[in-house]
Parts: C-alpha cells; sequence; structure tokens
C-alpha cells in the first residue's frame, strides 16, 4: 500500500510517498504552468524512482493520492476566469457591487488599508451587464411571497444564452430557506446552455448572508470551468498511468474531497495550498501527544501561521480573496509576504530599511539566483553570512552566486552607510520580527499565550529562522517536522489527510434552547453528512464532531460551542450557556460578557475518516548516539550578536543519528532547507526524524 502526497506550487511541485512500511520518500520538480497535471505526473514518476519500484505499479497499490492545487485560487487572483452571468431576485442585482462597507479593506496588508489613496473597490468578478434579475421572492421563512411564472423565466433564460456565457451562478434570495425558484431556473438553464457550468446558492453557501452567499457561488462558478478542466485532466492522466484508487482533492476546511466533489464544489479549493501543512503538523502533533502548537511556514514569497488548540486545527466560517469575503468553514491561517525572496528596500518617506511585502518571485528571484534579479532579499542576505552553502542548494540542483548577492546586499548597505555584512544582518533580524509580530498576533489575540505552544516551522526558508523568531515570543521548544520533509510538508499533509465532510443550518433559537428541537436539527444534518461520507466508500467508524454557533442577542459576535455526542438531555443547554461565556470572555476579556439573552445561530456536523491509516515508520533511538560522524566542515559565518565570522561548524543532517544532539552555534544541512542552531539552542534529532530544538 502506498499513499502519495502532491502540492502544486508555483514554483515547484513537491510530492511525498508513504510505503506500507511507513517509509518516507520525497521530492521537488519543476512546476509546468502550461498543464500543472504534467508536472503532477513527473513528480509520480520520481517519487518511483526513489522507491525503486515502477510508477504504474505505485499507482496500481496506491490507497490515497491526495492533491492540493492551486487552480482556482489563480484564476480569480489573475482574473483568467470565464465570461459569467449572475441571476439575481429583482432588486438585489447590485449586491455583490456594492459589498459590505469594508469592501475597500477586506483582506488588505495594515500599510495598504492606512493609506486610503490606495484603496478601492476590487475589479467586479461579474461586469454590470452580466447581472440578471428575475421577478420572485421567498420570505425569511421559506415561503413564497412571489411565483417564479413561467413567462419570467423564460425570459431571463433567453436573456443569459444571448449573453454567450461559460458560467452561470443562481443567487437569489432566502433560497437556502427555500430553494424551489433555484432549482427551476437551473433545469432550465442546464437544457439551454448544456456546455456552461452552472451552480446554486443553495448547494453551494445555504447560510444566512445574502452577500457573501452570493460572493461564494460566483467565485464557485468563476472557477468551475477551469478547475474541472483540470481535473478531469489529471483524472485521465493518472488513471492512464496505472491509478487504480480515487483521487482526492485537498480542501480548505482541513481535509479531501473526492475529486467528482471538487469538480462541483472547486470553491473548496481556493486557499487550501497551506492547508496541508497544517493537516501534516497536525497528525505529527498527535504522534508526539502535543495539544497546542503554533504552526509555521516560511516560503519563497509569504510567510504563514496557524494554531492547533487542544488537539484540534484552529478553524474559521470565512474567506477572503481578493477583497470579496464568503463563508465557508476554512482552516485559519494568516500570512504576510516575509519569505526568501522577499526584497529589502530603504523607505524614502523615513529613510528606515523595509523588507518585503514584494517579492523576487521565482523569476527573476533572489540575486542569487542568476536570473537578472539585482534586488537584496532575504536570501541574498542568509548568503552574504554566510548561512547557506551556495553549492548545496535544493540538494546541490542549484547553484547560489555569493558575489551577485554581495553585490546587491551592499548596493543598499552603501545607502545605509552600513557594511555589507551588517545589511544582510539587518534584513534577518526585521524579516525576523515581522514573522514574530505576526506569531504574537495570532496567538494573544485569540486569548492564548505564546509561551504554552510548540512552534512547528516548515517550508523551505522558516528552519533558517524559526529559532530567532520564536526566541522573541517565549516559546522554549521548536521542531522542524520530518527532517528534510518539512520543505515539502504540505505534500506530506496532503497523503495523510482524512476524507472530510461538513454541513451546517442556520437557525435561531433563543435561550433557554429546547432539547427536542436541537436534537431534531443535529439529527437532520448528522443524517446528511453520514450519507454523504458513506458514499465515499470509507471508514465504517467516523469521527463525528458537533457544534453550535452562539451569540448575544443583537449582537454579530458568534463563537463555536461544542456538543457532545448523543442525545441532548435537559441539563445541557445550561451547559452550552456556561461554555459559550467562558469562551467568550476569554475571546473578548473577563467581564465582557453581557445579561443578554443568548441565542444559537448554527448547528454543524462534520465527519472526518480516512481509507486507511498512513503511518510513518519511528526509528529506535541510539543509547549514546553522537553527531560526530555527520560533522562535514567548519565554515564561516556572520553572527549579528558577535558581529564578526566565526568558524561554524556544518552538520549533515540526514547522517545525523536517530537520538543524538548538537549545540549552537551550528548548521544543519538538509537536501531542501538548513536549520540554524543559534548560541544557547540544542538541536536533536528524534525518532520520526524530526530536529528538535530547545532554548537553554
Amino acid at each position: 500500500m502506498h499513499y502519495i502526497g502532491i502540492d502544486t506550487g508555483g514554483t515547484f511541485t513537491d510530492g511525498v510517498l508513504v510505503d506500507e512500511q511507513g517509509g518516507l520518500f520525497t521530492t521537488k520538480v519543476a512546476t509546468t504552468p502550461e498543464d500543472p497535471s504534467l508536472g503532477v505526473s513527473r513528480c509520480v514518476e520520481k517519487l518511483s524512482e526513489l522507491a525503486g519500484v515502477d510508477s504504474s505499479t505505485i499507482l496500481g497499490d496506491t490507497v490515497q493520492l491526495a492533491h492540493g492545487t492551486t487552480i482556482g485560487t489563480n484564476a480569480v487572483v489573475e482574473r483568467k476566469g470565464p465570461r459569467i452571468a449572475l441571476i439575481a431576485t429583482r432588486g438585489h442585482g447590485d449586491a455583490i457591487l456594492m459589498m459590505r462597507g469594508t469592501g475597500r479593506s477586506e483582506g488588505l496588508s495594515p500599510e495598504t488599508v492606512f493609506n486610503i489613496l490606495e484603496t478601492d473597490k476590487p475589479e467586479p468578478l461579474v461586469p454590470p451587464q452580466m447581472i440578471f434579475e428575475v421577478d420572485e421572492r421567498v420570505d425569511c421563512l421559506g415561503a413564497i411571497v412571489v411565483d417564479l411564472f413561467d413567462a419570467e423565466l423564460e425570459r431571463v433564460v433567453a436573456d443569459v444564452v444571448a449573453a454567450d456565457v461559460d458560467a452561470i451562478a443562481i443567487a437569489l434570495l432566502w433560497s437556502f430557506r427555500n430553494p424551489e425558484h433555484e432549482i427551476e431556473l437551473l433545469e432550465r438553464l442546464t437544457e439551454a446552455c448544456p456546455n456552461a457550468f452552472i451552480c446554486c446558492s443553495h448547494q453551494v453557501s445555504p447560510t444566512v448572508g445574502e452577500y457573501e452567499r452570493t460572493v461564494a457561488t460566483v467565485i464557485n462558478a468563476y472557477v468551475g470551468k477551469t478547475t474541472s478542466l483540470y481535473l478531469d485532466g489529471l483524472d485521465s492522466r493518472l488513471k492512464d498511468g496505472g491509478l487504480a484508487g480515487d483521487l482526492l482533492i485537498l480542501q480548505c476546511g482541513g481535509g479531501v474531497i473526492p475529486v467528482a466533489d471538487a469538480r462541483r464544489l472547486p470553491l473548496l479549493t481556493i486557499g487550501s495550498g497551506p492547508v496541508g501543512g497544517m493537516i501534516g503538523s497536525a497528525d505529527l502533533a498527535q504522534r508526539l501527544e502535543l495539544d497546542n502548537v503554533i504552526v509555521t511556514d516560511m516560503g519563497g514569497t509569504s510567510f504563514e501561521v496557524g494554531l492547533i488548540v487542544d488537539g484540534s486545527l484552529s478553524v474559521r466560517d470565512f474567506n477572503v480573496i481578493h477583497q470579496y469575503k464568503y463563508w465557508v468553514p476554512q482552516v485559519d491561517l494568516v500570512s504576510m509576504g516575509s519569505g526568501g525572496g522577499s526584497i529589502a528596500w530603504l523607505d524614502p518617506g523615513t529613510g528606515s530599511l523595509r523588507v518585503g511585502p514584494q517579492s523576487a518571485a521565482a523569476v527573476p528571484g533572489p540575486a542569487c539566483y542568476s536570473r537578472g534579479g539585482i534586488l537584496p532579499t532575504v536570501t541574498d542576505a542568509n548568503l552574504v553570512l554566510g548561512l547557506l552553502r551556495p553549492e548545496a542548494f535544493l540538494g546541490g540542483e542549484m547553484s547560489l552566486d555569493v558575489a551577485l548577492a554581495r553585490e546587491a546586499v551592499g548596493k543598499l548597505g552603501d545607502q545605509l552607510g552600513l557594511t555589507c555584512e551588517e545589511t544582510a544582518a539587518a534584513i534577518r533580524q526585521i524579516v525576523d520580527a515581522q514573522m514574530g509580530g505576526l506569531t504574537r498576533q495570532q496567538t494573544l489575540t485569540r486569548g492564548h499565550d505564546p509561551r504554552d505552544f510548540t512552534l512547528f516551522a516548515y517550508g523551505g526558508a522558516a528552519p533558517l529562522h524559526a529559532a530567532a523568531y520564536s526566541e522573541d515570543l517565549g516559546v522554549k521548544e521548536v521542531i522542524i517536522p520530518a527532517g528534510n520533509a518539512a520543505s515539502v510538508w504540505s505534500a506530506f499533509g496532503a497523503a495523510v489527510s482524512e476524507l472530510l465532510e461538513v454541513v451546517e443550518t442556520d437557525t435561531l433559537v433563543p435561550s433557554p434552547f429546547p432539547p427536542e428541537r436541537l436534537n431534531a436539527l443535529f439529527s437532520d444534518i448528522e443524517e446528511e453528512v453520514l450519507e454523504r461520507h458513506r458514499s465515499q466508500g470509507a471508514e465504517e467508524d467516523p469521527t463525528i464532531t458537533r457544534i453550535v454557533k452562539m451569540r448575544y442577542r443583537g449582537q454579530m459576535n458568534r463563537v463555536e460551542v461544542a456538543v457532545g455526542p448523543g442525545q441532548i438531555s435537559a441539563d445541557d443547554p445550561a451547559k452550552m450557556v456556561a461554555a459559550f461565556t467562558a469562551e467568550y470572555e476569554r475571546l473578548f476579556g473577563q467581564g465582557s460578557s453581557t445579561n443578554q439573552p443568548v441565542e444559537i445561530t448554527t448547528v454543524r456536523c462534520t465527519v472526518r475518516g480516512r481509507q486507511r491509516d498512513a503511518v510513518l515508520a519511528a526509528a529506535e533511538l541510539k543509547p549514546g548516539a553522537t553527531a560526530d560522524s555527520a560533522l562535514s566542515a567548519e565554515h564561516p559565518v556572520y553572527w549579528p550578536e558577535s558581529k564578526e565570522y566565526s568558524a561554524t561548524p556544518f552538520y549533515d543532517g540526514l547522517a545525523i543519528e536517530f537520538g543524538a544532539s548538537v549545540s549552537g552555534r551550528a548548521i544543519i544541512t538538509l537536501p531542501f532547507t538548513t536549520i540554524v542552531v543559534p548560541a544557547n539552542w540544542t538541536a536533536s534529532r528524534d525518532r520520526w526524524g524530526s530536529f528538535r530544538l530547545v532554548n537553554h
């Protein structure tokens, strides 16, 4: 049995294979933008070579092949979607154009928001002339107030056909209470426009919030055809190559779905790229018996932070893309433009040194890539400081040019009146402070003390910086998961992902909550979500979780409260209110709770289950293990605190014995990443192949 995870990024396609003995194989191949499925196939071929088996045999014995893709995200960000039409209730067609009051600033960086001249509404996803209104009306209780008459139905269908569109979004008012009119439009348009991708809001986002529900439906339609064509081609390519099982697609909620569901609801794939790393981290945290983990991912262009609290991924109920906000269960990740390719520059207004959010990207890339880049980046700074070995980058497949890095960093230093090394050290300190600041914000503002957490650091660049930005937080232990696999951790997360189904329904239940009503609500959605789960052929005993969203009457802020399994008894509503009050005060401060009545607005049921469990092999720790044989050489490294180069031991990370430790200052090199061990830190290799850095 094999488990394969593939994560397609802008520059590299990462692959992970876990075999039946728990062996782990990792690889990176160049992404093929003209046809990303070709890069996926090459990744599978390279993994097969590493495993010593031909690809058809590997695919024929694969239990789970899970894939994370940015196809949908790129289509929205790059505006590469099709001609799209929106059908809305008469008088409500402008909702998506008007947006919420925060539409100018939603999802933007603080720097942009503070400069009001740089903020504006985004380009419309649907041009105004492609928004068609229809005479119909359903009220908030689901009663039909205005019928959708045949003449009106034929008129709007004829208008849409004449517009010659490729995708159609149907988002009528209160349709999630009664979808009858949306279904009528869907059936008629499917006949009239057989080649168009068509979706309805009651299927995509059946929840309160006219604007957010419309946005979700429009984005789903916008990316539908592009995503479907890609997934169809990939599925065919893999099946032709011998894949016996089903292709599964990573979704933003923290699991995988069958490819058929991803075709129908491609919205769920948007923002799913970094989610794989969170899933992999949750899997490893469970094996390490860690309940609270700060998860950090630093790649070439960005830095992401997420949390695992009490053993569960932190999830939010919305996503934002290109300033458009919509409701969808989403693993709670925040991002900033701090990566290896982030450009260092001089602020003309203040004369101060800044780093990011602009990135050199893969092309032209950092100056040291020798691809035409001339601006100094974080990677150039690390190379100047001696933290990277120029001949060993990407496992020796790429060589870095130290002279070009020094030239780029040195020119910036001349403007600051600093030496090349001082400038490089300043660049590194600034980016470390930015990442530490974001991590602090995402813990403290959620009511958590970072000192109570272990920090995971993965991605190609995070192990270079993790000790620095975690020390500022007071975090005592940093884990580089599975060693070299840290650079392809999102692909690993895809490989070990569970099938995930989520069903929720909006309601309004004021306190005191009648237990019989809550039992009826949960009974209905549990039956629906379990039926979906069984249709996927997953395990018979899945994990079921139930939550309610609660708020004080008259407030917008909703708080999630877990509901245990089984029937809700007469004593449970009071316990739910007590749990809500405690969580409310943890989030908003002691004494923030009020005497207002409490009400339930949403009930949700989530089912998780694996086809089979992918298990990593754990090595035996050797008594008295040392890293002496892994010492490869000493090289000069410029340590900012001493302001001079000093001979520093470099260790081959793959040669370090399980259980051995390395004391800082030291550098541990792996084929796809590098670990910096500062003074007063110790790095040891555990039985899972991870490197655990401890601050003394």
